[in-house]
């Protein structure tokens, strides 16, 4: 994907992140991006590729937070029950997803710098055509 469309997804994956938490349900909101569902058929995009890994990272560890809180019912928060495939986040991962994701970021920074002061406009464009449902 171009610079302009993978930050538009990005962007369009957080809000579905954040009406995730808001309370709907996973499989209605995070995982309607196709994307999510076969992060190692990422390799040739190795930025998209990153930020999916890191959002099921997170998306496992919220998963596993509340579960050990208790506050909500597991059918709330299980992805399995409908084939989703939710990373089950181990700890010891975490320092190389963060390595990964600000070598990214350095590199999302460079291409942008790279194509001049119009770049975050055309993104920006790009992110908001997808966001009216343009594709």
């Amino acid at each position: 994907l171009a610079l302009p469309r993978q930050l538009g997804l990005m962007d369009a994956l957080l809000r579905h992140l954040a009406t995730w938490l808001s309370g709907y349900a996973l499989a209605q909101t995070v995982f309607t991006c196709l994307y999510m569902h076969s992060p190692p058929g990422l390799e040739g995009d190795p930025c998209l590729a990153c930020f999916i890994d890191g959002m099921h990272h997170l998306c496992g560890q919220v998963c596993r937070l509340l579960s050990q809180a208790g506050v909500v019912k597991e059918e709330d928060l299980s992805g399995h029950a409908f084939g989703l495939p939710v990373v089950d986040a181990a700890a010891g991962d975490v320092a190389l997803r963060a390595a990964r994701l600000r070598q990214q970021q350095q590199h999302l920074h460079a291409a942008l710098q790279a194509a001049g002061p119009g770049a975050s406009v055309v993104a920006l464009d790009a992110e908001l055509g997808a966001a009216g449902g343009e594709q």
